[in-house]
């Protein structure tokens, strides 16, 4: 069975940084690197099943 990759996840983290470096550590790739945006601190990574999610920190 494929999963379906059309929706993208969001979470909102206390500390982006120091999420993006435990992801790291467990091989999880990084699509977008933290940047500024209107929403705040902003990464995208890319799960193990190939699945986007958005992770901010306001």
């Amino acid at each position: 069975m494929e999963v379906d990759k059309s929706i993208r996840l969001g979470f909102i983290v206390d500390n982006l940084e120091k999420v993006i470096a435990k992801l790291e550590k467990q091989n999880i790739k990084i699509v977008k690197a933290p940047s500024k945006t209107e929403w705040g601190f902003q990464a995208i990574i890319k799960d193990i099943d190939g699945r986007k999610i958005e992770l901010t920190q306001r």
